[in-house]
C-alpha cells in the first residue's frame, strides 16, 4: 500500500488532470473505486491506506476484464481522448485460466489500455 500511496502522492490528482482508479484481484476481481470518486490526494491516499489484501489465487484475466469493462468507460470517470493507462501489481504468476490472463491483455490493448 504504501508503494502505490507514494506513487499517487506524486500525481497532479484532479478532474482535468490525473484519475485513480483501484481494483484488487485475487480469485475474483473487485472495483475498488472508480476513477471519479477521489478528487483530491489526501481522501486518495486514506482510501488506499483502507484498502485489505485480498488472499486466494491469482486471477490476472478477471482483473483485466474489469478494467477494461467497468473501469475506463465514460460514466466511471473516463474521459474520451484522454490515455488510459493501468498499473498492475501482483502478488504472483496468475494461477486461474492463465490463457485468459493472455486474451484479455489484447483486448485492454485493442481499446487503448496501456498497461
Amino acid at each position: 500500500k504504501k508503494f502505490v500511496q507514494n506513487v499517487v502522492w506524486n500525481l497532479q490528482l484532479s478532474p482535468d488532470q490525473t484519475r485513480v482508479g483501484v481494483i484488487t484481484f485475487s480469485s475474483q476481481a473487485h472495483v475498488k473505486f472508480h476513477l471519479d470518486r477521489y478528487k483530491d490526494k489526501l481522501s486518495l491516499h486514506r482510501a488506499i491506506g483502507a484498502l485489505e489484501y485480498e488472499y486466494g489465487d491469482t486471477y490476472t484475466g478477471a482483473a483485466l476484464s474489469m478494467l477494461r469493462r467497468k473501469m475506463f468507460r465514460h460514466y466511471n470517470g473516463d474521459r474520451p481522448n484522454i490515455q488510459n493507462i493501468a498499473i498492475l501489481m501482483t502478488d504472483g504468476e496468475s494461477n486461474i485460466n492463465t490463457f485468459r490472463t493472455i486474451t484479455e491483455a489484447r483486448k485492454a490493448k485493442k481499446h487503448d489500455i496501456h498497461i
